[in-house]
């Protein structure tokens, strides 16, 4: 629930910053019309990470000009959102220090009316490090770009860099997918388009630096910092266009240069750099939209919508405002309209159309129902003539929820030709997700799924439901995974062992305990527990056996489904361990006494039955060293928490499986999923995609939740250790709290 208040005290009277002119008054090319009832402009997401619970944190600006910056608190679903940061207070604060001295082109330097969200950057760096790669990028009204970057621990932007591009306004901006120069080096273009219709371009260049002069390396890794550098790119893709840009949009077709996508009342243009390949094609292209004749309004000037690319038929799908579908096919190699036909302007549209009358319908029939008024099956019908060429299928967004054929769509029934005003309260939208053609094959879906698994960069920052979910969206059909269940087993198979765990070395530390070096350790542990892509690829086959395993009937090859699902899950759990060993191991000389109990419990997991050789002997050694440090009678306090006591019975629950605990009357309870300690408090983190639960970090206790912790669970190592991890260590999903 995002609550915008359009009254706020935090909106921008520009009038106070607008300069005084002896002559006519204000300066009224700095003054904001919407500041009278500010509403909501655009909204853009960050990459994951940035949030609450790892997630991600929303920009929002509004038609006052006024940017700001939003974080889930609790749940990102269904929890609230609030405002952490105000941005425009910030550029007033540096373009206009003094508002009666504020000249216009200060004022307008604040004022954004364009923003996008960049992806992460990719490095090509094993494990991924734990820095934000992400630009936030708006365009203003002075005519220039501004590059932020979200600060999370201190609930604020740095501004990056500013690229003055123009002298009009920048109306759109687009940024292109990251590509890899070299390892360590990304670099990224940013499209803009002004209020004259210009289009120029920004090359954006990012380089990942390992350690500093005065720092150049700790314990755990380096220290790493980014250097980003901007440089404005000479031409321009359009020099003007008096009828104004209406979108804009960076397409990336597979093994090609991509592709900007813009578009002009009734046209769609394209721009690519020069093609390297004789197969593509490169500069411009433009193609005059036909808008099929379904309603009153029906017309190809509207504004673009939605634009998508689907890569299985190499085709670019628009979407108009008047809710019209428009296809150009054979995108990269030789762009072309699909007017009629298969999967064609006119089919795709007229299904969207009969979804629209459908939907139409069942909300009038189910209005009816609840007034029960007497003859409202007359009303019924008088009501159904009334459906059709008058109303208009006003589309407000359009998505795919995957490449064979599932739309999803946000429209607004209205009928224009009334001339009735209706205000902003009065306007009802409907999300609606639809088929409008079939793509969905047996081989389609297995190439979907390898392509997912073998592509999975943990520097993307989603989480495996993110990745998988239009893939568990067909899994539901039991037909098909009757069909592909051979295949699908081969899949999701461990092929081979990922051993480059094994060749991470640490040395030992010895120095004196620092909020510095916890924090290096903490860092450490998040990039080797969610860093690796190959840790990943497994919790996504995790995550789609045990679906498998749920949708399917067959107790035949539930069975097979299980024995996959519980081989990854122990390769998972002994990688998991492995790493937290590594860790130990290396600061054992930082050990406490309260640490103790948890580094025991470590060593047990090591050598439970299953246990590969090296994590035994790697377990061997950590007991050896924590034996060694701590007298006898001190050792024996410490056993006591290896068997813990049952919350009911007070029964002693030894540790045999690290899922679940079960005392000698049959009592059963969860364990936490990252230390294994019985859950005994409600304040806990909940995965959202397996269920497993675990402890709350420290930094989001109250004081009653950490009174009732386990003592073993109060040792500096294991606060950290909670502190890194914000996903499930298991399926590699987020956490979300529930209480």
């Amino acid at each position: 629930m995002i609550q915008f208040d359009p009254k706020a005290p935090s909106a921008i009277k520009w009038p106070e910053y607008s300069p005084v002119n002896k002559v006519v008054g204000l300066e009224w090319s700095a003054v904001s019309l919407g500041s009278i009832d500010p509403s909501i402009w655009t909204i853009c997401f960050s990459p994951s990470g940035l949030g609450f619970d790892n997630g991600c944190v929303m920009a929002l600006l509004t038609s006052n000009m006024d940017l700001s910056i939003w974080m889930a608190t609790r749940n990102a679903l269904k929890g609230e959102w609030i405002k952490v940061v105000d941005v425009t207070p910030i550029l007033l604060s540096i373009y206009a220090p003094d508002p009666s001295r504020a000249t216009t082109t200060q004022t307008l330097c604040a004022q954004i009316i364009s923003i996008t969200w960049s992806s992460p950057a990719d490095f090509a760096l094993q494990p991924t490090p734990n820095i934000d790669t992400s630009l936030l990028v708006a365009g203003t009204r002075a005519g220039s770009l501004l590059f932020f970057r979200f600060d999370a621990k201190k609930a604020t932007v740095n501004i990056l860099g500013t690229v003055k591009v123009s002298s009009q306004w920048i109306t759109h901006v687009a940024f292109s997918t990251w590509i890899l120069v070299e390892p360590g080096i990304c670099e990224g273009t940013v499209a803009y388009a002004t209020s004259a219709g210009r289009i120029g371009l920004v090359n954006v260049r990012q380089t990942i630096q390992q350690g500093e002069a005065e720092a150049p390396r700790t314990l755990f890794g380096l220290n790493f910092h980014i250097q980003t550098t901007f440089e404005h790119m000479k031409g321009l893709v359009i020099a003007t266009n008096a009828a104004g840009i209406t979108a804009l949009k960076w397409i990336h077709p597979p093994d090609r240069s991509p592709v900007l996508v813009y578009n002009t009342p009734g046209l769609v243009r394209l721009w690519s750099a020069p093609a390297s390949s004789t197969e593509h094609w490169g500069g411009s292209r433009q193609f005059l939209l036909k808008a099929p004749r379904i309603h009153a309004t029906s017309s190809s000037v509207h504004p673009v919508t939605g634009l998508q690319y689907i890569a299985a038929r190499d085709s670019l799908l628009l979407c108009l405002l008047d809710g019209s579908y428009h296809v150009l096919r054979s995108f990269s190699t030789s762009p072309e309209l699909q007017i009629d036909g298969e999967f064609s302007t006119l089919q795709i549209t007229r299904s969207a159309r009969e979804v629209f009358e459908r939907v139409e319908l069942m909300t009038l029939r189910k209005q009816e129902k609840e007034r029960e008024n007497e003859g409202s099956k007359e009303k019924e019908k008088e009501r159904e003539k009334e459906i059709g060429f008058r109303d208009v299928n006003r589309m407000c967004a359009m998505g795919l929820h995957d490449e064979s054929g599932v739309v999803a769509w946000i429209h607004e029934a209205s009928r224009p030709t009334d001339f009735s005003y209706k205000h902003d309260a009065k306007h009802n939208s409907m999300f609606v997700v639809a088929r409008l053609w079939d793509d969905l094959t047996d081989d389609a879906f297995l190439i979907h799924a390898v392509e997912a698994l073998l592509a999975c960069r943990t520097a993307r920052g989603l989480a495996p439901l993110n990745i998988l979910r239009s893939i568990l969206f067909h899994m539901r059909s039991g037909p098909l995974l009757e069909r592909i269940h051979t295949q699908l087993l081969a899949i999701l198979s461990i092929k081979e062992m990922d051993t480059a765990v094994l060749d991470v070395v640490f040395p030992e530390w010895d120095g004196q305990m620092s909020p510095e070096f916890r924090a290096d350790m903490r860092g450490s542990l998040l990039r080797h527990l969610s860093g690796w892509d190959a840790l990943l690829s497994m919790r996504m086959r995790l995550l789609l056996a045990d679906y498998a395993w749920k949708m399917t009937g067959d107790p035949k090859k539930r069975s097979e489904y299980g024995h996959v699902a519980q081989t990854l899950l122990t390769t998972i759990s002994h990688r998991n361990l492995r790493s937290i060993l590594k860790h130990l191991g290396a600061i054992s000389s930082a050990f406490t006494l309260e640490d103790v109990p948890f580094v025991l419990r470590m060593v047990v997991q090591s050598v439970l039955q299953g246990s590969p050789a090296d994590l035994a002997k790697e377990g061997e050694r950590l007991s050896g060293i924590v034996h060694a440090m701590f007298p006898p009678e001190q050792q024996a306090s410490t056993w006591d928490h290896l068997d813990e006591r049952c919350p009911a019975c007070n029964k002693a629950i030894p540790l045999t499986n690290i899922i679940t605990a079960e005392c000698p009357n049959k009592h059963i309870w969860s364990r936490c999923s990252i230390t294994t300690f019985i859950l005994t408090t409600p304040d806990v983190r909940t995965c959202i995609g397996c269920t497993r639960k675990a402890f709350l970090p420290g930094s989001s206790r109250n004081n009653a939740a950490k009174s009732s912790l386990p003592e073993g669970l109060r040792g500096w190592f294991v606060e950290e250790l909670l502190e890194a991890v914000q996903r499930c260590l298991f399926c590699g999903n987020a956490f979300v709290t529930v209480l």
